[in-house]
């Protein structure tokens, strides 16, 4: 990333090891990594940091579902990008996630690299 300024990205995840590996992955990218465990979090958090410029999502969430989640968030802003990060790939997931609302894709396990182009595609 050129810009200097920090960015702020929300990653909903219920996994905290998962949350833990991304974060490591980020450390050196500028980037300060919100982190919630589920959606009715995630919608709090959305709304009370307006500065959000990203928002990883895992699909696989508890109680409310993470292509839910990215519908509630993009009814709020719909101009903030969400990646969905999924362990559950299969033939005709990404295209169903994209028309799902979500505006990128990324399997688990997570690559750095995949990780980094993608979220560098958005910042």
């Amino acid at each position: 990333m050129t810009d200097s300024a920090k960015k702020l990205v929300l990653y909903v995840e219920d996994e905290y090891y998962n949350y833990l590996v991304v974060e490591k992955m980020l450390k050196y990218h500028n980037i300060e990594l919100l982190h919630v465990e589920n959606g009715i979090n995630a919608i709090k958090i959305f709304t009370e940091h307006p500065e959000i410029n990203l928002i990883l999502m895992d699909i696989k969430i508890g109680s409310m579902d993470g292509i839910t989640v990215t519908k509630e968030l993009k009814k709020i802003r719909p101009d903030v990008k969400v990646i969905a990060i999924t362990a559950y790939a299969f033939s005709g997931d990404k295209e169903n996630l994209l028309n799902s609302g979500c505006d990128d894709y990324i399997a688990k396990p997570v690559k750095w690299n995949i990780l980094t182009e993608t979220i560098n595609k958005y910042l």
